[in-house]
């Protein structure tokens, strides 16, 4: 064969191989899967397990949370422990006094802290839903019991509530008030009565010497009390006011109310959920 139809060809396959290779290599490599180093795992666990684990809600309440010293959350978790186990051996005896009684009827008590003066030291409230709620504050090493109804009031069961006309008791945060009312005759008589927690004894006591007193009945007979015969005579229209014995106007009797943004004084938290937010204040410092 010739020699230059040779050196054509050989050029002609050449030029066929550049072409080749050149495609090659401008096609799509496939995607290789993503792997993952076993430290990146380590990081997404630790990343779900921290969703797991609820933010401390108290912090979001009240920035001053963060820096409750550890011996006072400490206190209040053994005080949270005491009234649990003490709670756990009435219901055993209630139910060894009664063994037919439904289990169902066994109430769990509930807790939660709260700033109830400006002092920066919270408070403990401790509910009996619909029965009793207690409050407790902090002092010198000392868990101190605020509900006591004279010196020698031993009995931390709290001030009862959920009947008589007395839904419960209100307060506002940091403001150190609370406000509590009640009522007789069907709401004929109803009383208002504020408290402050006293920062020597450290008990919830009366804000104003006497008692806050509306009647929304008629007193036909003038004797300042609800007769067989006035039962069914409510009118608000001819509400009367008092201060004790004395008569107020409706200005006067205004001005004796502390306005403000009440909250219900009542526990939301089992005792779980509170010793688990503790447990979790401690355990950030």
């Amino acid at each position: 064969m010739d020699k230059n139809v040779l050196a054509v060809i050989a050029v002609l396959l050449l030029v066929a191989i550049i072409a080749i290779v050149s495609v090659s290599m401008t096609e799509k490599k496939p995607e290789e899967p993503e792997v993952v180093t076993s430290g990146e795992a380590v990081a997404s666990a630790s990343v779900e397990e921290k969703e797991d684990v609820p933010t401390n809600e108290y912090k979001e309440l009240d920035p001053y949370v963060a820096n409750i010293p550890n011996e006072i959350l400490d206190f209040y978790k053994e005080k949270v422990e005491e009234i649990e186990q003490n709670h756990k051996e009435e219901q055993e005896q209630l139910m060894k006094d009664n063994p037919n009684m439904d289990v169902s009827s066994l109430r769990n008590l509930k807790y939660d802290l709260i700033f109830f003066d400006d002092n920066n030291v919270p408070e403990l409230v401790v509910t009996d839903d619909g029965y009793r709620t207690a409050l407790y504050t902090y002092d010198a090493g000392k868990v101190i019991y605020a509900m006591k109804d004279g010196p020698d009031d031993t009995d931390e069961h709290g001030w009862p509530y959920g009947a008589g006309g007395n839904h419960g008791y209100d307060y506002i945060p940091r403001e150190n008030i609370m406000v509590n009312t009640n009522a007789d005759y069907a709401g004929l008589i109803v009383y208002t009565t504020y408290y402050q927690l006293n920062p020597e004894t450290h008990n919830l006591e009366s804000k104003y010497d006497q008692e806050l007193r509306a009647e929304f009945f008629e007193d036909k007979n003038g004797n300042g009390q609800v007769d067989d015969d006035e039962m069914e005579s409510y009118n608000e229209g001819a509400v009367r006011y008092y201060y004790g014995d004395k008569q107020l106007t409706e200005e006067e009797w205004a001005s004796y109310h502390v306005q403000g943004d009440y909250k219900g004084l009542y526990g939301t938290k089992t005792a779980d959920s509170i010793l688990k937010a503790l447990n979790s204040l401690i355990n950030e410092k």
